[in-house]
């Protein structure tokens, strides 16, 4: 006899068995259409990602050479390498494949470090050469030039440039500069550097000499890049007052070859200490007139040529190189890469580089790396990416990375990144060291010793 309760009962079961297996095939329907759905998300990103990465690898520039002007003065120490290490760095590019398939040029014109001849080679790479951009500079006028010409004809330039006047003219009108690039210290910082030096010289040769104060003369390149450095240094001067007595300031013109008048000044006043601010040929026979006379003095300042040792001896001579020292910024040594781009470049071109060098290099890279990125060579989508470009330190010469802050580039001053102020001396072999911050002692020539030891 079938018990109707288990009847119900068994029922029950087989409909919730079967409501259970059309879970299931619900649940399996679901999750089929979910892989679908899955499936298709991923196709569909891997098609984006596999043109993205073709739409990357076809982006190409709109010329297949990119042709970058050098103007600068070319039969000069910083203007040759300047040039030097920026077709060093095109070099490099080109032989890792150029950039987005095109390859990079550079044509070279002559500036002869003036404001004419700036302005002429600028009209000749951007008329006859027709150049796609411009670098180079280093004197003030040349800068001046730079800054008006690249403005006046549209065309993206990378300059030295350590003129404050630069950035007071970007930042009262960031429009109508903003096809110029300064890649170098202004002047300010150059002057920091011998402002930090000249207590520290002072007080070596208060120690050494039993001097009560050091009687200090200022002699500065009669330039656009000194007017500020002139009235900083003057005013460090009467920051030490208590150590340093101004006692001689003098403007000799840049090309001038005889310092008669100079030198007996530093000798009727007592000068102990020269602040020389030069970057033009009149520091070559100053120096050598200065030392061939014996001067019971000591050079100091920032003598541009006497930053790359190999260049300043050759131009006046061991013997009157001796005891010279020169305070800046530099590009120092501090990471395998800096020491293989400073061989390469002395085993190439002959002459240890100095910071123009590196200069000319980042130049380079920093075009480079924003091209990348922008992908295009029109100014009004490239220049917004050079604004913000970083090129990070593995790709630089000095050690760090670098940046741009109101179109001036940016260096880390940190020892350990590469750029590094401090000061160095020549010893009477013709060796160079550092004596500020202080790692070897700094000499004292032997005239002074008998002039003013007390």
């Amino acid at each position: 006899m079938i018990n109707e309760d288990e009847i119900i009962k068994q029922g029950f079961y087989r409909k919730l068995k079967s409501d259970n297996k059309k879970k299931e095939e619900n649940m399996k329907s679901k999750r089929s259409g979910s892989n679908v759905i899955v499936m298709v998300i991923v196709c569909f990103v891997v098609f984006i990602g596999f043109n993205a990465q073709s739409i990357t690898h076809a982006a190409k520039l709109e010329k297949s050479v990119i042709k970058i002007g050098y103007a600068g003065g070319i039969n000069y120490v910083f203007g040759k390498q300047m040039l030097q290490a920026a077709q060093d760095a095109v070099e490099e590019v080109n032989n890792n494949g150029g950039v987005l398939g095109s390859k990079l040029e550079i044509v070279a014109a002559d500036t002869g470090l003036t404001a004419a001849g700036a302005t002429s080679a600028i009209a000749k790479l951007t008329t006859s050469d027709k150049v796609d951009f411009i670098i180079g500079a280093y004197t003030s006028e040349e800068a001046t030039a730079f800054h008006s010409e690249a403005n006046k004809r549209k065309i993206i330039s990378f300059i030295h440039v350590s003129t404050l006047r630069f950035d007071d003219s970007y930042k009262a009108n960031p429009e109508e500069n903003k096809f110029t690039f300064g890649v170098s210290s202004s002047e300010i910082q150059t002057a920091e550097t011998s402002i930090d030096f000249m207590p520290f010289a002072a007080k070596k040769l208060q120690q050494k000499l039993g001097l009560k104060k050091v009687n200090v003369a200022i002699v500065s390149d009669n330039a656009l890049w000194t007017v500020n450095i002139d009235k900083v240094m003057k005013e460090a001067c009467e920051k030490y007052k208590d150590i340093i007595d101004l006692v001689y300031f003098t403007k000799p013109a840049r090309n001038a070859t005889d310092f008669t008048t100079e030198i007996t000044e530093f000798i009727k006043k007592d000068v102990h200490l020269i602040m020389v601010f030069g970057g033009y040929g009149s520091v070559i026979p100053f120096v050598k007139q200065f030392n061939q006379m014996q001067v019971p003095a000591i050079l100091g300042g920032a003598i541009i040529l006497a930053m790359t040792p190999d260049d300043f001896i050759k131009a006046v001579g061991k013997e009157n190189a001796a005891y010279v020292t020169t305070t800046a910024l530099y590009t120092h040594v501090s990471s395998p890469r800096d020491a293989k781009l400073v061989s390469e470049f002395k085993a190439k071109h002959g002459a240890y580089p100095g910071h123009y060098a590196g200069e000319g290099y980042n130049m380079i890279k920093l075009l480079v790396k924003s091209l990348e990125k922008a992908g295009t060579i029109n100014p009004d989508e490239l220049i917004p990416v050079i604004e913000t470009t970083v090129v990070p330190k593995e790709e630089t010469w000095g050690g760090g990375p670098i940046r741009l802050v109101n179109h001036r580039l940016q260096y880390d001053y940190a020892g350990e990144n590469g750029i590094r102020k401090y000061a160095q001396q020549y010893s009477p072999e013709g060796e160079i060291f550092i004596i500020y911050p202080e790692e070897k002692e700094m000499l004292i020539p032997p005239q002074m010793y008998k002039k003013w030891k007390k």
